[in-house]
């Protein structure tokens, strides 16, 4: 199965989740906020990588086989 797919599906994930939190964290304190969004920034950007470097195995996969 290409990883490109199960990377979009995290990120997929990660969106619903993200608004889920941010509707739990809505009344909460700013330090609680920041702390969320910082947290999702971080988990963003690790999935980011992942999906370029999903993207560059499958395309090397393609490539050789």
């Amino acid at each position: 199965m290409p990883y490109t797919i199960l990377v979009l599906q995290a990120l997929l994930i990660q969106f619903v989740l993200g608004f889920i939190a941010a509707g739990v964290t809505t009344n909460m304190s700013l330090q609680v906020i920041y702390w969320r969004r910082s947290l999702q920034r971080f988990i963003w950007g690790l999935t980011g990588y992942a999906l370029l470097a999903a993207i560059v195995w499958d395309l090397i996969q393609l490539i050789r086989d």
